[in-house]
């Protein structure tokens, strides 16, 4: 066991405070589930009913069907999320047709044909969910109507997360991405890099 000097306890309970006050319920929600909690992961198939046409980032549209699902049996926490500029305890995954991640570009998808995507939440937002697809049975994609079904649930206590593991892994991207690099001297345009830093992929794993 690692022995903490006084000062640095006073740092770390100094930054505690600030960070629970500053980010109020959500900072108790990731401090309840980082102890405490599960994540819940859900695999949803959708099936429009017609042919519909998607394109750009689907992902935003993942997000509009989750939290519209949401606001059926919690609108203040929906609206909450929806306008929360924090870190979020829910993520989602763009929309995947035929094997392919629909991300750029525009997309048929056949009238019947499998839309999936994956839904990620905390412990109190994934219970919430669990009961907003209970009995959903369909939503509406653009202006098309479409089934929705939930074709599994997996339940991951964040302990397990944490147990030792590999000493490698690897990452996957599903859609282009690029890293905007931290600035050493005044400039007006960003400059960016393909590869992430070390330092963010940290900072991603403990938002996460």
């Amino acid at each position: 066991m690692v022995a903490l000097s006084d000062n640095f306890k006073g740092i770390l309970k100094g930054w505690v405070l600030c960070a629970y006050q500053r980010w109020g319920w959500f900072f108790r929600g990731l401090f309840l589930c980082c102890f405490v909690g599960v994540v819940f992961v859900f695999d949803v198939v959708l099936r429009p009913l017609s042919a519909v046409v998607l394109g750009n980032f689907t992902g935003s549209v993942a997000m509009s069907i989750v939290l519209n699902a949401l606001s059926r049996v919690d609108e203040g926490l929906a609206r909450s999320l929806h306008d929360s500029r924090l870190p979020k305890p829910l993520s989602v995954t763009p929309f995947v047709y035929g094997g392919r991640v629909l991300w750029g570009g525009w997309f048929v998808v056949e009238a019947g044909g499998e839309v999936r995507f994956r839904v990620s939440a905390l412990e109190s937002v994934g219970l919430r969910l669990l009961d907003a697809f209970d009995g959903l049975g369909g939503v509406r994609l653009f202006n098309v109507d479409a089934s929705l079904s939930v074709s599994s649930v997996e339940v991951v206590r964040v302990d397990e997360l944490f147990s030792p593991g590999p000493t490698k892994f690897v990452i996957e991207f599903l859609s282009p991405i690029r890293f905007a690099r931290r600035r050493t001297m005044r400039r007006r345009r960003v400059k960016y890099d393909f590869c992430p830093s070390m330092e963010n992929i940290a900072r991603s794993l403990a938002e996460a």
